[in-house]
């Protein structure tokens, strides 16, 4: 059976259910709901097996080392080509076997084309894995922190997409045209390829892109404790990591750490809690208290609690930063000197939730329902004006 595009990240939630041992080869691996699939299911007892490959550098350290934390791990050095994908599927008496063209990361389940043959004949697969598994050895304690040292010194390159023929249109005149759902995603489209023709990101690829920052901060924000965040974690929250876009949505200052992280920790996190679980129809009441209730803490400021709500439920909230304002504040017609006030950010939600495309039901398609859950925070891919330092 050959999985039809669009529907990998859903035909692979499908196979979980009912297997028990899992068996993954993959060119590369990043932080995406994929793995935060596994580590749901590694609860229940899901054994998980797999083989990575380092090429290239574009496999992310962070998805690694879930990856050893919920399974085991082997990895293929980064001097080899190796560029299979394959999957096994093993529980209930039966087995599985994808093979096809999906990395285990959110292009290859979400927003590449990509073809995917299901088999049940897996005799040959299940040989080859075995034969593999033991040509790369165990997993060496210190493989990955090696590799992400010579990731920093080495990081992988920037994907440009393919420019369309004419000019390409810059991005806030690209959202000046959205009137509805299809047009915001065309829009969306656009502005990808603008930005990944210029810089070292972009608005829906990876490893770095407006996509994956919320994707990857958003899971950390609703599925982890804020006091159980070690200091790269909260420096990723917080925008303040070097490289992998995470400056994307607003970069915050070294002293945002304590005032996140310290005494307020708590207070702030169940606030966050409690928009990511909110239902559709709590809104815009929540979203209104949410925001005033987050600056009125010590030390949280507009930029913070804007972020940290963005990445939250960022189908809800838009970060307002010094990046994002002035053009945020020419879309809505609101005052940029005093967009971020407890009452303007409150007129700039109302405005986005009146917006044509943003009352658009979920859409069915994979690759569009996954920017319908975010389709706020991604205004600022729209609205930003990068500074000299890259995020």
């Amino acid at each position: 059976m050959l999985i039809a595009p669009g529907t990998i990240a859903r035909r692979f939630e499908e196979n979980l259910e009912w297997t028990t041992r899992l068996e993954l080869v993959s060119a590369w691996a990043t932080e995406h709901d994929g793995l935060r699939l596994l580590e749901e299911r590694a609860e229940q007892g899901l054994r998980v097996r797999a083989i990575v490959g380092l090429w290239n550098y574009i496999t992310e350290p962070e998805a690694l080392r879930r990856l050893d934390q919920l399974g085991k791990l082997r990895l293929v050095g980064g001097g080899r080509r190796f560029h299979p994908k394959v999957y096994l599927f093993r529980g209930q008496g039966r087995t599985s076997a994808w093979i096809g063209s999906a990395n285990f990361t959110a292009g290859g389940f979400a927003i590449n084309e990509e073809a995917v043959f299901e088999s049940e004949n897996t005799e040959s697969v299940t040989s080859w894995f075995q034969d593999l598994w033991r040509e790369c050895g165990r997993l060496d304690e210190n493989a990955i922190d090696a590799y992400e040292r010579a990731r920093k010194k080495n990081p992988p390159p920037p994907q440009p997409l393919a420019v369309p023929e004419g000019r390409m249109t810059a991005p806030m005149t690209l959202l000046r045209r959205v009137t509805d759902w299809d047009s915001y995603v065309a829009a969306l489209r656009e502005c990808d390829i603008w930005w990944s023709n210029r810089y070292s990101w972009s608005v829906l690829g990876e490893p770095a892109s407006w996509r994956h920052t919320i994707e990857v901060l958003r899971d950390i924000l609703t599925r982890m404790d804020l006091a159980d965040l070690d200091d790269h974690d909260r420096r990723r929250v917080l925008g303040l990591a070097r490289g992998g876009g995470w400056g994307l949505l607003g970069r915050m200052r070294n002293n945002s750490v304590n005032s996140v992280f310290g005494h307020n920790a708590q207070e702030i996190q169940e606030i966050l809690h409690e928009v990511a679980e909110a239902n559709d129809d709590a809104f815009p009441g929540l979203a209104f208290d949410a925001y005033e209730q987050m600056t009125e803490f010590g030390g949280i400021g507009e930029g913070i609690a804007a972020r940290l709500l963005s990445l939250a439920r960022p189908d809800r909230f838009v970060s307002v930063n010094d990046g994002s304002r002035d053009d945020l504040a020419q879309y809505s017609g609101l005052n940029p000197g005093t967009l971020g006030t407890t009452g303007n950010y409150r007129k700039l939600l109302k405005f986005i939730y009146k917006q044509r495309w943003f009352r658009a039901p979920e859409p069915d398609n994979r690759l569009e329902a996954l920017i319908w859950e975010m389709r706020a925070a991604l205004l600022d891919c729209f609205v930003y004006r990068p500074r000299a330092r890259a995020p």
